[in-house]
């Protein structure tokens, strides 16, 4: 038995090869699965265990900006059949650490819930899908596929509308297509919108722009022949304003979470349930924090003090997510605010 030996695909070749032995695994084609990193060279790394002659398993990672956050996707995680339960995913995450990338503020991950929770990842963010009735009338606003003539112009409309998470120019088109998602444009009068939209759930993920949402579900609902059509909520609560228009909602938990830095994490993601002043002396893995809220704001500093709670790292994250079974002090304070796209666009 043969001790994996792990090194980045830094190659074209080593890079073909990694994504051949995906397809593999997986029995799909990520080019069209994830065409953000894996028809780019520049853009993702990947990474590969060998033992021996022979291609073990392979991973990726995805890195891009939340506001100030340092965030990447771990994804493409597979392993040969012949080398499972020999400790290779064990060792990706170890080289992850030897390589500093959990330096990062926050990491992502879509999978089974139990295999990575071993690795300090908690499946805590949820997805809410509103669903609506698409209307008879015919709508005035104009559905069609977009095309790469048309990148400048979805881009531009991002940037200006655009929830805090930074996406380049490069792969942009790329990033909406994640999952063989369909991209839209739509047009009325001299207004444009661009919309992300998985034909297979009738769902919109994503929709930026000028003419109104509504308008826009009707369009593309009537486009696709549906009678009805489910919409993302932007962030991973329930959404008021959706919820006042839609015939009902369904909840998904969809991605798991790694906080590594948790006053940056806070403070970029949180907001306070209420206005009163609050401080909770908090203890995550042996390090101590204190948060403090005054009419909405929220701060953290880290102390040596006493605390009021200790926590594990994964205790601390079903804590403020709230998923504990019951109310923690520090859910009862703040909550996480996590843009969508993390569990649909941004993830690998």
């Amino acid at each position: 038995r043969s001790t994996p030996l792990y090194s980045s695909a830094a190659s074209d070749v080593y890079k073909r090869q990694a994504i051949e032995f995906a397809n593999e695994q997986f029995e799909t084609d990520f080019k069209k699965l994830e065409p953000k990193i894996y028809l780019h060279d520049t853009i993702g790394k990947t990474f590969m265990a060998f033992c021996g002659e022979s291609m073990a398993g392979m991973f990726s990672i995805y890195e891009f900006a939340y506001k100030n956050l340092k965030c990447m996707s771990i994804g493409t995680v597979c392993v040969a059949r012949q080398y499972r339960n020999r400790g290779v995913m064990s060792g990706f995450f170890e080289y992850l650490k030897k390589e500093n990338y959990f330096d990062n503020d926050m990491a992502t991950l879509n999978g089974d819930k139990s295999r990575y929770e071993h690795f300090g990842f908690s499946k805590v963010i949820e997805s809410y899908a509103y669903k609506f009735s698409v209307s008879k009338n015919l709508s005035a606003v104009k559905c069609e596929r977009a095309e790469a003539k048309d990148g400048e112009l979805l881009y531009d409309i991002y940037r200006k509308y655009n929830i805090g998470v930074c996406r380049l120019k490069e792969n942009f088109s790329d990033v909406l297509k994640t999952n063989g998602n369909t991209v839209l444009k739509l047009h009325f009068n001299d207004k444009y919108s661009y919309a992300v939209y998985d034909v297979k759930n009738a769902a919109v993920l994503e929709c930026y722009g000028d003419i109104d949402f509504y308008e826009v579900l009707n369009s593309i609902g009537q486009s696709y022949n549906q009678t009805s059509i489910y919409a993302e909520a932007p962030y991973n609560c329930h959404d008021s304003r959706l919820a006042k228009n839609a015939k009902g909602y369904t909840v998904r938990l969809k991605t798991s979470i790694n906080v590594l830095n948790i006053k940056k994490f806070i403070e970029q993601t949180c907001v306070a349930k209420n206005r009163e002043m609050r401080e909770y002396h908090f203890n995550v893995d042996g390090k101590g924090y204190r948060l403090k809220t005054d009419r909405g704001n929220v701060c953290v500093e880290e102390t040596d003090g006493l605390c009021d709670k200790k926590y594990k790292p994964s205790e601390f994250i079903y804590a403020l997510f709230n998923f504990c079974g019951q109310n923690d002090t520090i859910s009862e304070i703040i909550r996480p605010i996590i843009p969508a796209s993390f569990t649909c666009l941004e993830c690998i």
